[in-house]
């Protein structure tokens, strides 16, 4: 399913997402190399190199030169969370949505709004 979003561009569903790097994987016979705890290391080099670019830009001008790694950067990480997802035969939305639902009963807005801790 795609969607709109606010901006009025049109994006794909999580799902779709996820079935998308599943048919990438698969048709690379990648399947092999994707164990669980291959897909996590990889979740967690992608997530080094993410932050890696943040290294030595502390101000908000200079994240503006970084956006090109950054949304590179973000999608490697993404991907394998993805594909993490498939190999564990979880629904991405779902796992999200759940998740979501245990932040807000922790962190209630009345509590936490503009606060940390």
């Amino acid at each position: 399913m795609t969607t709109v979003d606010r901006s009025g561009s049109t994006s794909k569903s999580i799902a779709q997402l996820q079935s998308d790097v599943a048919n990438f994987v698969s048709d690379r016979d990648w399947e092999k190399f994707h164990a669980p705890r291959n897909l996590a290391i990889a979740i967690t080099v992608e997530a080094a190199e993410l932050i890696d670019l943040f290294k030595w830009s502390a101000d908000r001008a200079g994240i503006k030169k970084l956006i090109p790694g950054l949304r590179d950067e973000l999608a490697d990480v993404m991907i394998y969370c993805l594909s993490l997802c498939n190999q564990l035969g979880l629904d991405a939305s779902e796992v999200i949505e759940a998740k979501l639902a245990k932040n807000n009963t922790k962190y209630p807005v009345e509590r936490y709004k503009g606060r940390w801790r």
